[in-house]
């Protein structure tokens, strides 16, 4: 059976046509978290970012611990599986006019078929009135020479890439310099154990206005404490995402409160303001 068919006879639509998938025994349903831009003293919605939510039997079960059980091949399906159910999905978040960013995981970013296959998705979704949104590709560091060709090949064909490290890890220099993406994702654990330091910090700005000298945004994720949130915002940071701004909410739920935070809301929970730079 080839992938398309695969994928077709996995996805199911509900009344209201919101997706869910079929991956064996367990059933997969989309949660998108906003990624927001500074407007001003506002933050704002712009982009929008689909995580895999797996049942098993009813009960939820860590999205992790599910693709690390899975084969090399079934994993790789199983990323591409959820890849198209955001895709489906997207229409049903309910703010309008997001961007897409899509997260490749590791073993869809090392199959020669992903880029073909992405661009079949996007024609089959464009017949549910998907809008036409900037895609976005998230991928960790490529280190393999078939990550590298995957990433290269959606280059050629046009996709907006944001190129990021493993979780916890420092920006992949190499990778953004042979890329030139549009974003460079700095994890935000790794932004977290270093925003007290002055020097790092120092450095890490050097690095942002580097970057968006030459046309790569920059995005902090897995923002979680208001301190970290001023910390990126005085860096300069373009894009900002984490749970303290908004949590993955299952497509459909209501999501309209968290289209604009007044950066005001955040300050409140801020008694003492992370500077980048104490020194003259």
């Amino acid at each position: 059976m080839n992938l398309r068919k695969r994928i077709e006879d996995a996805i199911s639509l509900d009344e209201i046509g919101i997706a869910s998938a079929r991956c064996g025994s367990v059933i997969l349903h989309s949660a998108f978290q906003m990624i927001y831009a500074k407007d001003g003293d506002t933050l704002r919605a712009v982009t929008t970012q689909g995580f895999v939510r797996p049942h098993f039997r009813g009960r939820e079960v860590d999205a992790g611990t599910f693709f690390s059980g899975l084969s090399q091949r079934e994993r790789c399906f199983a990323e591409q599986l959820a890849i198209a159910l955001h895709l489906y999905n997207h229409p049903h978040v309910e703010v309008t006019g997001l961007d897409h960013f899509v997260a490749l995981g590791a073993a869809a970013c090392a199959d020669a078929t992903t880029p073909d296959f992405f661009a079949d998705q996007l024609g089959e979704v464009a017949g549910l009135s998907f809008e036409e949104v900037r895609i976005v590709l998230g991928v960790t560091e490529p280190v393999g020479h078939r990550e590298m060709s995957v990433v290269t090949k959606f280059r050629d064909q046009g996709y907006s890439l944001a190129i990021g490290p493993a979780k916890g890890e420092q920006p992949p220099l190499d990778a953004l310099k042979h890329f030139s993406p549009a974003i460079a994702r700095i994890d935000g654990r790794w932004f977290q154990r270093i925003s007290g330091d002055e020097g790092a910090l120092r450095l890490l700005s050097h690095l942002v206005s580097d970057l968006q000298s030459r046309g790569t945004a920059v995005m902090i994720d897995m923002i979680e404490t208001a301190d970290q949130l001023f910390a990126a915002v005085s860096l300069g940071a373009d894009y900002f995402q984490g749970f303290l701004l908004s949590r993955p909410q299952l497509a459909g739920m209501p999501v309209t409160d968290e289209a604009e935070l007044p950066l005001d809301k955040f300050r409140e929970k801020s008694a003492d303001i992370i500077p980048l730079f104490r020194g003259g």
